[in-house]
């Protein structure tokens, strides 16, 4: 990638050929979008306009990353007044974070958070406070948080939201928790919560399981008790069941149920055999609870 940033900084055209000659198909797209990242932090303009080149439209989207990466380390203003004018249907919560990031490096979080504020595009909005919240959860939690809190229960910052619970939540859950169980109830709350729920059950099944007890019963709670179910089964199928069947929502209890009972059954068949016909579920339920399929070696590495 060294090789072709420089190569594109002083023979962009050469260094694409032979792209072209090594490699086809997404491997030449990739390694061209290597070089229009150095082609574009010394000549954008000409860059662009190779881009834009009607014989270049199938592989467009993919090179806008490399012009788009190397636009913003020369002249961030310009890249993203272009970015801004993209169309919808660009992949904008990818490049929002090459924006993010040169943002992040210049002015910190300060920069970084004032750019996102100031989009009015709702894609390209959505992917900036994403990318916020991936950039900021782990180092910087209760800025972030302090941050995102005007805008709880925008649907541009839901993702944000949920991803800032999870990762906060890997390092201080109660916290985490507390936060959002202070926001307005909404979406944001929801998904912050189930974000953080999953890795304080870990952590602490039975500190996050009294919290769960002193919630009020709802739909709200529903995200947060299916996480919790889902975690706990991994190590005590059982218990997990008793959370599973007080989830409200029909579809999401049914799913849940489920998960859990499968991997209760990889536990104690003869427990899941006394508890089925006394269950209520159906002949075709109770049938896929007993025949739980096989786990890949990602998902047992994942429950260690």
């Amino acid at each position: 990638r060294m090789l072709l940033y420089a190569w594109g900084q002083f023979d962009p055209l050469a260094a694409i050929d032979y792209c072209k000659e090594r490699a086809s198909g997404i491997g030449a797209g990739f390694a061209t979008a290597g070089v229009l990242e150095g082609w574009a932090s010394r000549d954008p303009q000409s860059a662009l306009t190779w881009v834009e080149s009607p014989k270049n439209a199938g592989m467009a989207k993919l090179y806008n990353f490399g012009l788009i990466r190397g636009w913003a380390s020369s002249d961030l203003d310009a890249a993203s007044n272009y970015v801004e004018r993209l169309e919808s249907n660009e992949d904008l919560n990818k490049i929002s974070g090459i924006l993010i990031d040169q943002n992040k490096k210049q002015g910190g979080f300060a920069q970084a958070s004032s750019w996102a504020n100031s989009l009015a595009n709702g894609q390209l909005k959505e992917g900036a406070f994403s990318s916020m919240s991936r950039k900021f959860a782990r180092d910087q939690p209760e800025k972030l948080a302090q941050w995102m809190k005007i805008h709880a229960n925008e649907k541009y910052a839901a993702n944000a939201f949920e991803n800032l619970g999870k990762r906060w939540s890997e390092t201080d859950p109660k916290s985490s928790i507390e936060y959002f169980s202070n926001l307005p109830r909404g979406k944001s709350q929801e998904m912050g919560i189930k974000g953080s729920i999953s890795n304080w059950a870990k952590q602490d099944p039975v500190a996050a399981g009294e919290w769960l007890n002193q919630r009020d019963s709802g739909p709200q709670l529903d995200s947060a008790l299916a996480a919790y179910a889902s975690t706990v089964s991994i190590i005590d199928g059982g218990a997990a069941m008793e959370w599973a069947v007080s989830i409200s929502d029909f579809e999401l209890q049914t799913s849940v149920i489920k998960k859990v009972g499968q991997e209760w059954y990889r536990q104690d068949k003869d427990a899941v055999d006394i508890w089925l016909p006394e269950s209520g579920l159906s002949k075709e339920e109770q049938k896929k609870i007993r025949n739980p399929p096989k786990k890949n070696w990602w998902q047992r590495l994942q429950e260690r």
